[in-house]
């Protein structure tokens, strides 16, 4: 595996190609915050655990934090990583560092279909890295169950939740091409059939289309 720079990506950010076909898909979930996208991919890993790995990014946040279930590591550990080449794209935000295992590639080459919390300011260094075995899942949510759960969960002020909601409302990745949109104001359940669809139509093809499932339509848009 060949480790390669970004031109223009975030400070820090390189991936490693791989030199192997990637015959699994990666799903890439992206979302503004509160919209669940660590709920669905815990409610998809449960409910189709034969189906799909879930990949666990490394974050020098601690472990308490709250929010994904991620592997905490402190700045050395990760520093130590990447430069053993143990991270298949790498990033900071937020004052944190972020990686993503090279371990990923390993499961994409074996052909097991993964899901991972992704970032939408390094999905260029996501294409980059597994090509065209990216599947990008942009998960939204109806504005007024976006304020109640923010509410409900008592992170915010309301001053906090009302910038929330403008980067919710700014949040588009519609001209990207290929990106599918999953709906998630309704039940978990009904979010993760969405999902189930949208994988069907990854990796089976257009011939079976993303298809409505108790009235939720996962879709698929383009620029």
């Amino acid at each position: 595996m060949e480790k390669t720079l970004i031109k223009g990506a975030s400070s820090d950010a390189s991936f490693i190609r791989s030199s192997q076909t990637l015959t699994g898909k990666l799903f890439y979930i992206v979302g503004p915050s509160g919209v669940g996208k660590d709920s669905l991919i815990e409610t998809v890993r449960h409910q189709y655990v034969d189906q799909f790995m879930a990949a666990h990014r490394y974050i020098t946040r601690c472990a308490k934090a709250g929010g994904e279930n991620h592997v905490a590591l402190s700045e050395a550990e990760f520093a130590s990583r990447r430069d053993s080449q143990l991270f298949a794209m790498h990033w900071v935000a937020h004052g944190n560092h972020y990686g993503v295992g090279s371990e990923v590639l390993s499961w994409l080459e074996q052909g097991h279909n993964v899901i991972l919390n992704g970032s939408r300011a390094q999905l260029e260094q996501a294409k980059a890295v597994f090509g065209q075995a990216l599947v990008t899942v942009v998960v939204t949510v109806a504005p007024n169950v976006l304020r109640q759960r923010l509410v409900q969960r008592g992170r915010e002020t309301d001053e906090e939740i009302e910038r929330r909601l403008l980067r919710s409302e700014q949040f588009c990745l519609g001209d990207v091409e290929g990106v599918f949109e999953l709906d998630n104001s309704h039940s978990l359940e009904q979010a993760a059939e969405q999902f189930w669809q949208i994988h069907r139509t990854a990796v089976l093809g257009a011939d079976h289309c993303v298809t409505q499932s108790d009235g939720i339509v996962g879709k698929e848009y383009t620029a």
